[in-house]
């Protein structure tokens, strides 16, 4: 296996499906690199980069069966899994520089995500249907064909809500 040339995602699905811990290793090997920089630029700390690296590669692990081809790539699958993991990891704190200074010699303070009104602001700004679908769609990584799928809901008005409720939150800030 050369993880500088391209690979063939069947093929890795397939060894995923037949032998789990080499095709694993594989997928691993292939992709954490580039999730753990994704992630270091996000969190602007290796080691908790490195946790949440290790947190979204369990839930792959744990989840690989709800991947589906048709609906997109895996990579894309997996980093929508890295990135609501990252992003629920940071929603409790929130960080605020007390002083300007370098950034390594920089004091922080955590604050939690609703302090800032985010939640409030969703709350007060949005109907019952668009705060869900902002929760599912936002928060909780669903797909719009996701939502549509699981709901029953037309693909169409899924996304016709999701951005309604992102242009009124847009005129609410």
């Amino acid at each position: 296996m050369s993880l500088t040339q391209p690979y063939d995602e069947s093929a890795l699905l397939k060894r995923l499906q037949t032998n789990t811990h080499e095709g694993f290793q594989e997928l691993y090997d292939r992709f954490a690199p580039t999730f753990l920089r994704f992630l270091i630029s996000i969190v602007h700390n290796e080691e908790q980069a490195e946790d949440i690296l290790q947190d979204s590669f369990l839930k792959i692990w744990l989840h690989l069966d709800h991947f589906d081809p048709d609906k997109g790539r895996l990579y894309t699958w997996m980093l929508t899994i890295v990135r609501n993991t990252a992003f629920r990891t940071l929603q409790a704190p929130v960080c605020c520089p007390l002083e300007e200074s370098t950034p390594e010699a920089m004091p922080f303070i955590y604050l939690p995500i609703d302090l800032i009104g985010l939640a409030s602001l969703v709350e007060l700004t949005l109907n019952t249907t668009e705060q869900c679908m902002i929760d599912l769609v936002y928060f909780q990584g669903y797909t719009f064909q996701q939502v549509s799928d699981e709901f029953g809901y037309p693909l169409g008005s899924v996304k016709t809500w999701v951005r309604r409720a992102l242009q009124k939150l847009r005129d609410n800030v």
